[in-house]
């Protein structure tokens, strides 16, 4: 009876931890150069049915989660796609100098093209769902010829 409640707790157990992956907050990747890497979390509010998760920002600046992203070196002028699990329904980037000038990037099709100048930009991707759940993710480049 013992090793029964014991295997009974270890299956409870597992399937709780599968479903608490299943719900948290999408991941967002960026490809760049046909090499994908995963963006950092800037803060979410996510919402799946009852389940309510929140990480805010906590008063951290963009240029403070770079630190948790391997900062890429590219060519400027290249193409960055952009995919987020679960479809958002908008998605919209900003992107950041050393000089904090912040600058709306036009995405299309999920793509955003890097700008021609040499120079560190930081990116702040915000997606957004009807049912009211945000995530922002950051990524960092380098751009050189």
């Amino acid at each position: 009876m013992k090793k029964f409640l014991v295997f009974l707790l270890v299956i409870l157990f597992l399937a709780a931890c599968q479903l608490k992956q299943e719900k948290g907050a999408p991941k967002g990747e960026i490809s760049v150069n046909n090499k994908d890497y995963q963006m950092v979390y800037a803060g979410y509010e996510w919402i799946d049915g009852n389940l309510e998760i929140r990480a805010p920002r906590m008063g951290k600046s963009i240029f403070d989660y770079t630190s948790d992203f391997d900062t890429l070196t590219v060519s400027g002028g290249s193409e960055v796609i952009i995919d987020i699990e679960k479809a958002p329904d908008t998605i919209e980037v900003q992107q950041y100098n050393l000089d904090g000038e912040m600058e709306t990037v036009n995405l299309v099709d999920n793509k955003i093209l890097l700008p021609a100048i040499e120079d560190y930009y930081v990116y702040e991707v915000v997606a957004k769902w009807e049912n009211g759940s945000e995530v922002t993710f950051i990524f960092d480049i380098e751009l050189s010829d």
